[in-house]
């Protein structure tokens, strides 16, 4: 793929304007920039400044208390979705992606495992989730997940208690953290199994 073509897509992106992409904001713009970022191995320590945009925009929007609320949230998480595949170098992966969920359920450990389909994955205590963890230490919007053809990008940029990879695939790489002081994405291959832990520590 031209480099400079890719570059060139990325300015013309952060530059329009939110009419140009059917009403999508300026902040998630700069998301899914940051997000293209992080999956290329680009300025990933910097993305948690964006992921906080991403869940005041969230919270904002997706709590909704009637129908037509709910309706404008699902009309604009189409359009974010939008955005992302037009920024990502490689596109998204909407097939089955089976997950592997580390939570705090009455003081132990409970691993929920399951599956769920697309390339742009909420996960959070809120029912409007795509993946849901009924835990009171899990937030409301926990983390995304965005899969992309041989990258899956795990960030949490806004949680109470931050995630961690228990488990990973490659033995190679490390099991990393995005804790509460040092947010930073989870990058893993994709169709490497990983488990994450989204609650608060068990207690030793």
């Amino acid at each position: 793929m031209d480099v400079d073509g890719v570059r060139s897509k990325r300015r013309r992106t952060a530059e329009a304007t939110p009419s140009d992409l059917d009403g999508l904001s300026d902040q998630l713009q700069s998301v899914s920039l940051a997000i293209s970022a992080a999956l290329d191995g680009e300025n990933a320590e910097g993305s948690h400044k964006s992921m906080e945009e991403l869940r005041q925009w969230y919270q904002t929007e997706v709590f909704a208390a009637t129908d037509a609320q709910q309706q404008r949230w699902e009309e604009r998480r189409w359009a974010f979705l939008g955005q992302l595949q037009h920024v990502l170098r490689k596109p998204l992966t909407h097939t089955a992606f089976a997950y592997n969920v580390d939570a705090l359920l009455d003081n132990e450990s409970n691993l929920i495992q399951s599956s769920a389909f697309g390339g742009l994955l909420f996960v959070g205590r809120s029912r409007y989730n795509d993946i849901v963890v009924a835990d009171e230490t899990v937030s409301r919007v926990h983390c995304i997940i965005v899969r992309s053809i041989g990258t899956v990008g795990v960030f949490d940029g806004w949680s109470s208690y931050g995630t961690s990879t228990l488990e990973r695939g490659r033995t190679d790489r490390e099991c990393e953290e995005s804790a509460v002081d040092n947010r930073r994405p989870l990058i893993f291959d994709e169709g490497e199994p990983f488990t994450l832990r989204v609650s608060e520590r068990i207690p030793d």
